[in-house]
């Protein structure tokens, strides 16, 4: 499933940290590409940890390999990314 969610709050946060990037351009370059490279990097993290799932599932999701929370379904945010750490999708049966 695509998450267009994350992509949104991408881009609408890409749009933000232009319109603070761009009148500082004038008065100090170096300045305005730091912040720029800074908020580009925050941004990335920040929508890489908001999560949707489908409304027939549910997230387990495990912290550094032990059982941590099930969440779903819906969006929830996933804010650290350590290697491995993704939650895993399991369809869940009401009978």
């Amino acid at each position: 499933m695509v998450n267009y969610i994350s992509a949104l709050v991408f881009v609408i946060l890409l749009l933000v940290g232009g319109g603070i990037v761009a009148p500082l351009t004038t008065s100090n370059p170096v300045l305005a590409v730091v912040v720029g490279i800074v908020w580009l990097i925050a941004d990335v993290i920040t929508s890489s940890a908001i999560q949707l799932a489908a409304q027939w599932q549910s997230a387990v999701v495990f912290r550094l390999g032990k059982f941590k929370d099930i969440r779903g379904p819906g969006l929830f945010h996933h804010p650290v990314k350590i290697r491995g750490q993704q939650p895993i999708y399991a369809l869940l049966r009401s009978c």
